[in-house]
């Protein structure tokens, strides 16, 4: 990962933070203790700022750029998932699930992002555990807003004339994912 560098979250007012998502809901004195917590980091156009299969386990929000979310398909050849802007996240599941990144996040244009560590969320587990609850359900509603646009697109593809030869096929993958979890 190269970054033109990075800095506190000094110019950042908490009430802001409260205004993205995953921050949503937690009280001020907790939005001012993550804050001090943070770091500030700033990208260039085409920076790899997490790389699949790689591992750093952090939480990282927008403030200001647009990337690209890229993952390696099984023949080697980058995919585009979805190009991300202000106030989206991205490495949640790497933080709660601490698993390697599932995708590749691309600087599309000069990025600045909020990194919050898994360690500095555990600290905040550990004194404030009800911001924590609200900042882990707000990831696990991140998450399954992800997944219900993924099946809701499924659907819409097994439904279309031309993949009527796939049906069985989608409807056995999508079998898949709901019965077998690897929890």
């Amino acid at each position: 990962m190269s970054s033109v560098g990075s800095d506190s979250a000094s110019t950042i007012a908490p009430e802001d933070l409260l205004q993205c998502s995953v921050f949503s809901g937690i009280q001020l004195a907790d939005a001012k203790m993550i804050l001090a917590a943070v770091r500030i980091m700033h990208f260039e156009p085409q920076t790899v700022i997490l790389e699949e299969g790689k591992s750093a386990q952090a939480l990282w929000l927008i403030l200001s750029g647009e990337c690209s979310v890229l993952r390696t398909s099984d023949c080697g050849k980058g995919q585009l998932l979805a190009t991300i802007g202000q106030k989206d996240v991205f490495g949640e599941m790497s933080f709660i699930c601490s698993r390697p990144h599932s995708a590749t996040i691309q600087a599309n244009t000069a990025v600045t992002a909020l990194v919050y560590t898994r360690e500095d969320f555990l600290i905040l587990a550990g004194s404030h555990p009800t911001a924590a609850f609200v900042i882990s359900s707000n990831i696990a509603a991140v998450l399954a807003d992800r997944l219900l646009r993924m099946d809701n697109w499924m659907c819409e593809l097994v439904n279309r004339p031309e993949a009527r030869h796939h049906r069985d096929e989608w409807q056995a993958f999508r079998s898949t994912v709901y019965n077998n979890w690897n929890l």
